[in-house]
């Protein structure tokens, strides 16, 4: 398997050393004990942490969400996978996961209204999380978020090629909006420089919120204009 920068980050992140310590730790003291505990079965059961979905390195589009909500019938990577099989998983994550999904559906709306056409998921953007382990509602990952973007968002970003970063919701925007500098309100900011790139950072709510998720013409004007120009 030739490994690439971004392809030795996603394992980095699939199998974080923290899962580990959660697991032999007895009493809850490691930030992202709750977080872990949320899933509620054994370590080899544990949905390992979700990287990002897609091709980081060329979408055009990456997608920052909160954190991803744990289906326990989905089939998804423990740590019994080999490492390709988990690379290949997260890479082509949209080519066998369910996109009926309110969350998926949302994304790939969001996705066409910034690029002005049809959008293909996992080329034209890539989704990613603040917090990467799984849990339903959210459990656990405000305590975790330190721990958890400290190691692996300001990387992520890096290993990103996108011209337009995305924060989906009130605290995906709060982070982004920490490690960017800017205030987390809705609309459309830059370009700036992002993690070593000059990129668009666009803000918006939630799916499923009662935030707007989309942009005035003006600002998504902008937007496209950064997406369509040459590099």
């Amino acid at each position: 398997m030739c490994m690439t920068d971004s392809d030795a980050l996603l394992l980095e992140v699939a199998r974080c050393t923290n899962i580990q310590r959660c697991f032999e730790s007895t009493v809850l003291q490691h930030p992202c004990s709750k977080v872990v505990a949320a899933q509620g079965v054994s370590r080899d059961e544990f949905h390992l942490p979700e990287p990002w979905s897609g091709e980081i390195e060329t979408a055009p589009i990456l997608f920052v969400s909160w954190n991803p909500s744990w289906n326990p019938n989905e089939r998804f990577p423990t740590r019994e996978w080999t490492d390709g099989a988990i690379v290949d998983f997260f890479r082509t994550r949209f080519s066998h996961s369910d996109q009926r999904s309110q969350t998926w559906r949302e994304i790939g709306g969001i996705a066409e209204h910034l690029l002005g056409r049809p959008a293909r998921p996992g080329v034209d953007y890539c989704v990613t999380d603040a917090v990467r382990c799984k849990s339903l509602d959210g459990a656990g990952a405000r305590k975790a978020l330190r721990e958890c973007s400290g190691r692996y968002l300001r990387r992520t970003l890096r290993v990103s090629g996108a011209r337009v970063i995305v924060a989906l919701g009130k605290d995906a925007r709060e982070t982004i909006a920490t490690y960017c500098g800017v205030r987390a309100q809705i609309g459309a900011d830059g370009p700036m420089m992002i993690a070593g790139r000059d990129r668009m950072l666009v803000q918006l709510g939630a799916p499923g919120s009662s935030q707007r998720r989309r942009l005035p013409n003006e600002e998504l004007a902008q937007v496209q204009a950064v997406l369509t120009a040459n590099t």
